[in-house]
């Protein structure tokens, strides 16, 4: 028995639950609730679902929005496996609701792990990467959006399976592919998986011609996996295309939107410069252009140093490509100051149906992570040699964060501060602080943060040492 209770909690799993359940303690323990489209969108339509399947009806029409519409035909997780058995068999509601959240940062955190371990066998690293992805700025900030949130949950395990086929050219891989696929179809944003499709193939292709070119039977038996794992998934995923491909003469959705619709709800420079400090990004909207949802990227103030340091040192062309693929994204997603996502609105197929440029900052997120934790697994091989040169990154991320708090503080009107005020809660004072409060109370604690792991690193003699100190700094 001991043994067994050994097992389960070394497993990385476990402990990305763990992580999740502490994280967001307030959800799982139903201290503080979800807002907004949470609220407003997805539980009345849930809740609905639940009753007609319950029923013993299948969920065509709603009659209770828009004067009636086929509810089956919607592609908000009308179709997607889990909100299908947990309608059916437990039913939503307020409380349900929230674990199903819950749910979907654990299969996030979880993606993430499996994807972090078919570029390195540190599984230590790939969890670490895991638990920044899960409990980063993405998922902070759109807890509002379930759809959103099941794409970001999928991704990583679609992408682990289809880079997982090219080595090992397994029809079981192309089966689990399509499984993968079809839960963040159904349950996703349509822009996120069109977004990823184009990534994938053009993985494809370099890998193809980097790795394997001239080998005609492995191109043969790696096109027969893919093949089959898209026909298992249009497949799975036939109930929501054929009802959305029968409603489409009828929907206005159906048809490109303008310019500028399209180009709303966009990334901006502003919440770039102050990424880092993500206490700064949670007000204060009308500042950054946008709104709040749409603005964090956080992952941590820790990954960003090996991202730079994995400039310095090389890294796979796999990490390469995945982290060239994200600035692009993240050059996208700024639609408002920079051409790009214009020029893809235009020339690109389908980028002309959908809105929210600065969802384009998931891959972002992704292929920093994915570049920082090679980075990371460089630094440990080489860590007395390059032990000098991440503590030159530090030092240079404080002075970035010290003239950060510097600039807010000469911003900042002393004999006015929003904390000596009276207020009747203490979530009343932290909505009421103005940017500059924020940058300089954000900014400090990820100034103590840094300092803390610049000692570390220099007290610390060899990479096992450092890695068990850090890790208690990272969570």
């Amino acid at each position: 028995m001991q043994s067994k209770i050994k097992l389960l909690f070394s497993s990385p799993f476990v402990w990305l639950i763990v992580l999740a359940v502490a994280a967001f303690w307030q959800v799982a323990f139903l201290y503080s609730g979800l807002h907004w489209d949470m609220l407003d969108v997805h539980l009345p339509w849930l809740h609905y679902m639940s009753e007609v399947l319950q029923s013993g009806e299948l969920h065509y029409w709603n009659p209770y929005q828009q004067l009636g519409y086929p509810f089956h035909a919607d592609m908000m997780s009308t179709w997607y496996p889990l909100t299908l058995f947990t309608a059916r068999f437990i039913g939503f509601d307020l409380y349900t609701l929230h674990y199903y959240f819950l749910l979907h940062i654990i299969i996030a955190g979880c993606s993430m792990y499996k994807l972090g371990t078919f570029f390195t066998h540190e599984k230590r690293i790939s969890f670490l990467v895991a638990a920044a992805y899960m409990l980063g700025g993405f998922f902070v900030s759109h807890a509002q959006h379930l759809i959103i949130l099941a794409s970001a949950a999928w991704m990583p395990l679609v992408i682990y399976y289809f880079l997982k086929i090219f080595q090992t050219e397994s029809f079981l891989d192309a089966l689990k592919l399509s499984v993968a696929t079809c839960f963040m179809v159904t349950g996703g944003y349509v822009f996120l998986t069109i977004v990823l499709t184009y990534f994938l193939t053009l993985v494809f292709i370099i890998l193809f011609v980097r790795e394997r070119r001239g080998d005609s039977k492995s191109l043969i038996r790696i096109l027969s996996c893919y093949s089959l794992a898209v026909l298992m998934a249009l497949i799975m995923c036939a109930p929501m295309l054929i009802a959305h491909l029968q409603m489409m003469p009828v929907l206005e959705r159906g048809t490109p939107l303008s310019l500028d619709a399209a180009l709303g709800l966009a990334y901006t420079f502003r919440a770039l410069w102050l990424c880092l400090i993500p206490f700064a990004l949670a007000n204060n909207a009308d500042f950054f252009g946008s709104d709040i949802s749409m603005i964090n990227c956080y992952i941590g103030i820790i990954l960003p140093v090996f991202v730079v340091y994995g400039l310095f040192r090389r890294v796979s062309l796999r990490e390469y490509i995945f982290f060239i693929f994200g600035i692009l994204c993240l050059l996208g997603s700024l639609s408002n100051e920079l051409p790009f996502m214009r020029w893809a609105i235009q020339y690109v197929p389908l980028f002309n149906f959908f809105r929210e440029p600065a969802l384009l900052r998931l891959f972002f997120i992704l292929g920093t992570l994915i570049f920082s934790l090679g980075a990371f697994v460089n630094f440990l091989r080489h860590f007395e040699r390059d032990k000098k040169l991440i503590g030159y990154f530090i030092m240079t991320l404080m002075l970035l964060m010290v003239l950060l708090i510097s600039y807010a503080f000469a911003r900042t009107d002393i004999h006015d501060l929003t904390f000596l005020k009276p207020h009747e809660t203490f979530q009343k004072l932290l909505l009421a602080l103005t940017l500059a409060e924020r940058i300089c109370i954000g900014g400090t604690v990820q100034l103590i943060f840094l300092v803390i792991f610049l000692i570390l690193l220099l007290k610390t003699k060899d990479s096992h040492s450092f890695f068990r100190n850090i890790i208690f700094l990272f969570i």
